[in-house]
């Protein structure tokens, strides 16, 4: 009989224990759509990226219109589609408050399909469009809102991420702390920049003829180029989620090893794009000195300590009864 109790109030507060996680996630969703500025940043997030990938688009399909100003420009380029994606995520943040819940992929597809729709119109001079225009625009018009759909909505938290990364927030703090964060922060942000940067130049590079390129087809100029198509991915990851203190440093090691080697070979050109390259690679090698250091230092995060069945539910069920170790 002793047996069949216990199994009992075992379910029975497994039972509320799944009540009060699923109350918790759904608390947790409520709360998520009265943050507007949740949306907006997962708007302007998804609006730079789909407005970088309709420009390797459009520039793909006209290779002629091509530029090496475009790596300039790309700071405006992200610019003007996270402002984009900001005006069109307060429409999905409206909606989710009419509704009081978090809006689904169709109903966010919708919005954004209508809102973008509309904004064309007006932007637009109302002159008759051919059939093959219209499939471009259309398709043009996929590539701009599907990371917006994407992101805005979703459970990713663009501005925590950028400040904090994917790790567990650390509640403890010393000096190391106070380095980490600062420089974690800019590491990032550099990080993304440069993978964009990256994404471009190999575009640029694939598209372009030698002739246009004039003395960045060189050998390390391409060489450069290929190390930074696999260089800033890595570093987009690892800046974000950060490995243990005991594989960060092997790790920031192995990724900055063919960096430096080619900061190197890139000051010896001794040109004036090379050694400007250098620079910017050599400022990102000691932003990822400055966070490893501050990481390193900083105290380790608390671990919560899942304790055993015989340590926490016995003694609730059986108060009076002594468990054996």
């Amino acid at each position: 009989m002793r047996y069949l109790i216990e199994i009992y109030v075992r379910a029975w507060e497994w039972i509320q224990d799944t009540r009060g996680t699923a109350a918790a996630r759904k608390q947790q969703r409520e709360a998520e759509t009265k943050a507007i500025w949740t949306f907006l940043s997962q708007g302007a997030v998804g609006g730079a990226i789909g407005y970088f990938l309709l420009v390797l688009c459009v520039l793909g399909i006209y290779p002629r219109s091509w530029s090496l100003g475009y790596p300039i420009l790309l700071p405006i380029i992200l610019f003007f589609g996270a402002v984009v994606g900001v005006f069109v995520s307060a429409f999905i943040w409206l909606g989710s408050v009419l509704f009081k819940s978090r809006l689904g992929f169709i109903a966010r597809a919708m919005i954004v399909a209508g809102v973008t729709m509309l904004l064309s119109l007006l932007l637009s001079d109302l002159r008759p469009i051919a059939q093959s225009e219209l499939t471009l625009i259309v398709g043009f018009a996929c590539v701009l809102e599907l990371p917006i759909v994407l992101m805005t909505g979703s459970s990713i938290r663009p501005c925590h991420l950028l400040l904090l990364g994917a790790g567990t927030r650390n509640t403890r703090h010393n000096f190391g702390s106070w380095i980490s964060y600062p420089a974690g922060f800019l590491l990032r942000v550099v990080s993304v920049f440069g993978f964009f940067e990256a994404l471009m130049a190999l575009a640029l590079w694939i598209s372009a003829t030698s002739q246009e390129w004039w003395e960045l087809s060189a050998y390390e100029y391409e060489g450069a180029i290929v190390l930074a198509v696999f260089y800033f991915p890595t570093s987009v990851y690892f800046s974000f989620k950060t490995p243990r203190k005991t594989l960060l440093l092997p790790t920031v090691l192995f990724l900055h090893v063919p960096m430096a080697a080619e900061i190197v070979h890139l000051t010896n050109a001794a040109t004036a794009v090379s050694v400007f390259l250098s620079y910017l690679l050599l400022a990102q090698v000691c932003l990822w000195a400055a966070y490893t250091l501050g990481y390193l230092i900083s105290p380790a995060p608390v671990r919560l300590v899942i304790k055993s069945w015989k340590e926490t539910m016995a003694t609730r069920i059986f108060p009076a009864c002594q468990v054996q170790q």
